[in-house]
């Protein structure tokens, strides 16, 4: 699963996706381009429901 994050999102509200998904038993990969983070989730991502992460 990927998730891609809105321009300019605070490093802290990334954060706090990052330690949702890995609660959820995924590892969490970070790429930070300049207009965009990235988070691609490795793992099993079927327990993971996309509506909660908008």
């Amino acid at each position: 699963m990927v998730i891609i994050m809105k321009p300019k999102t605070p490093q802290s509200e990334i954060e706090k996706v990052k330690v949702k998904m890995e609660s959820l038993g995924c590892k969490v990969h970070e790429v930070i381009g300049s207009n965009y983070t990235v988070l691609g989730l490795l793992g099993d991502t079927s327990k993971i429901d996309p509506t909660h992460i908008r």
